[in-house]
């Protein structure tokens, strides 16, 4: 058996032991305006302080928060407060 073979093999033995590939929540969207936007980008850098990997928006090193920051969009201390400041997440 080739190793692509194997490889395909491997994949669908996975695929039915673990389920679905995608997450079954996975949808296309269309950001219709500013403020669809604006909540995506709210969501994405909050998300991992409602994950619990990081205390603060800012203590993740590698988000484009930082460089929302710079722009002057975000505030550094923006997602402190989650009520006061975000407006939209579920």
């Amino acid at each position: 058996m080739k190793e692509s073979q194997k490889a395909v093999k491997n994949d669908e033995s996975m695929e039915s032991t673990q389920g679905h590939k995608w997450q079954r929540r996975f949808w296309a969207h269309l950001i219709e305006d500013q403020d669809d936007y604006n909540r995506h980008a709210d969501y994405i850098h909050w998300n991992p302080v409602k994950q619990g990997w990081v205390n603060k928006v800012c203590d993740r090193p590698y988000s484009s928060f930082h460089h929302y920051v710079e722009q002057g969009i975000y505030t550094e201390n923006w997602g402190n407060n989650e009520n006061a400041d975000i407006y939209g997440i579920e």
